[in-house]
């Protein structure tokens, strides 16, 4: 299931940072409690910030598109939409890879087979799955 939760919840994996975040129940939420986000794809992290760095600077694809998927609340006021493209891949039998780029038809997808796609850190607090076609 695609969601954006940040949340009491485990870390993507072993590399990332600590296992409780504040918990949002949709990317437009925020939790002054913690202040975290974590983005999710397919049960696995691909984004992890503070909330307002995740909002103004998502580095990962998927990020993106669930941002601009959240409804402006002024109908005179447009967003420009990220059409995603491609079939949801099955949860059960998740392509191998980065999920989202094998359902974008990335052409850089291959490449991220058989790499570690656990988060990595790539400013302090903001992590990032390492994916080729997602964060370039």
């Amino acid at each position: 299931r695609e969601q954006v939760v940040a949340g009491e919840a485990e870390a993507a994996n072993q590399e990332s940072p600590a296992a409780t975040e504040g918990q949002a129940s949709d990317a437009g939420r925020r939790d002054r409690a913690t202040g975290r986000r974590k983005t999710m794809r397919l049960s696995r992290g691909v984004e992890l910030a503070p909330a307002e760095e995740l909002y103004h600077n998502p580095r990962h694809a998927y990020t993106q598109a669930l941002l601009d998927a959240i409804p402006v609340p002024d109908p005179a006021k447009r967003r420009k939409r990220q059409l995603l493209q491609g079939d949801v891949p099955s949860p059960i039998n998740p392509p191998a890879g980065c999920a989202f780029g094998h359902r974008m038809g990335h052409p850089k997808w291959q490449s991220s087979v058989g790499m570690d796609l656990g988060l990595k850190e790539i400013s302090p607090g903001h992590w990032v799955q390492p994916c080729p076609c997602c964060t370039e």
